[in-house]
């Protein structure tokens, strides 16, 4: 197992499905919370990497339901 001397390692944990995905299990331990948003990056040799999410309106997505071409035709092009 690859561990970093830097950082604490809280366990090992298996990929268990969960409906049409997988799923990671996150320990409380880590104090994350349920709605706290992720990155998901993909590394070369398997390796994932879980990147938080900042609190970027157009990467958290609070802007996703938003039509913005709709919003556009209402104030006009003048």
């Amino acid at each position: 197992m690859l561990v970093s001397s830097k950082m604490p390692v809280i366990g090992g944990y298996e990929m268990r499905k969960v409906g049409q995905s997988i799923g990671l299990t996150v320990s409380q331990e880590t104090e994350i919370s349920a709605k706290t948003k992720y990155l998901l990056v993909a590394k070369p040799a398997g390796l994932i990497k879980y990147q938080p999410i900042e609190n970027n309106p157009w990467l958290n997505g609070e802007f996703d339901k938003i039509d913005f071409d709709a919003e556009i035709a209402k104030l006009g092009t003048d």
